[in-house]
């Protein structure tokens, strides 16, 4: 069958989202320190979950046994989606089910010797079941862990902070979403969510005019309380440009100090 030819586009104008709970988020941060819960305050949200962290959090929830189980629960949404917010927690997790399931597709315990191939053919079916979530125009929300990486730079050793992925996962979950954030300890114990970074940090905000101070000047830092729904009433603050500007910056990771 031959293919419709297209003779026309029709060109559209985008207007922003003003719900932050519209937007797609990718939250990296140490284990246990509250990511699942924090996520759990978003609007009616549901969880993909590859990992056995939900038994003590009252969600609506999957468990992902499988690759397939996640191309199902995929296929469910797409039908029928009452959700608002979707969480994949852990994006590490599903793509490891992938990379896992194209291996026995192949036969294979092991990635064989044509590995060009075979790493774009498990490329291929991470991003086509992924885009499909996507594509849904639901908030998407995907959990991650943290890793701090040394390198050398000019004889000189740099730690940096990045997002705990595959490198596969990690060209395709930060591009696809719209705030990287990174969820970490301050000097005094309490929670910080950072969505600025910078080549030691992996994070960061494509939202236009939103997470700003009153003053206008943007939010490096958002503090998240002492509980989730503390920590989810700062970041609708931080997003509606409402969130009051501290006196000093406190936290471990301070961009602030390196932009002077």
């Amino acid at each position: 069958m031959a293919t419709k030819l297209v003779t026309s586009i029709l060109f559209k104008k985008n207007i922003p989202e003003t719900d932050l709970n519209k937007y797609t988020y990718l939250i990296h941060g140490a284990r246990k320190i509250g990511k699942t819960c924090f996520a759990s305050e978003f609007k009616n949200p549901v969880f993909l979950m590859f990992e056995h962290n939900y038994k003590a959090l009252p969600i609506n929830y999957a468990y992902m046994e499988s690759w397939n189980t996640f191309k199902t629960a995929v296929s469910s949404l797409k039908s029928n989606c009452p959700y608002d917010t979707i969480v994949i927690d852990t994006g590490g997790g599903a793509y490891q089910y992938c990379y896992n399931w194209i291996l026995s597709e192949l036969g294979v315990e092991e990635m064989p010797e044509d590995r060009g191939v075979t790493w774009a053919v498990i490329r291929n079916e991470f991003e086509k079941v992924n885009n499909e979530l996507f594509a849904l125009g639901k908030g998407i929300i995907v959990l991650a862990h943290s890793q701090e990486v040394t390198t050398k730079r000019h004889g000189i050793e740099e730690t940096k902070i990045r997002v705990d992925l595959s490198k596969q996962a990690n060209s395709y979950y930060p591009g696809a979403v719209n705030v990287i954030g990174y969820f970490h300890y301050d000097i005094d114990g309490s929670r910080i969510l950072t969505i600025a970074g910078d080549d030691g940090l992996d994070a960061g905000s494509q939202v236009v005019g939103k997470f700003k101070y009153p003053d206008g000047t943007p939010i490096i830092d958002i503090p998240m309380g002492k509980n989730q729904k503390e920590g989810y009433r700062n970041f609708e603050s931080a997003f509606n440009n409402k969130l009051l500007k501290p006196k000093v910056s406190k936290t471990t990771y301070s961009i602030s100090k390196e932009k002077k």
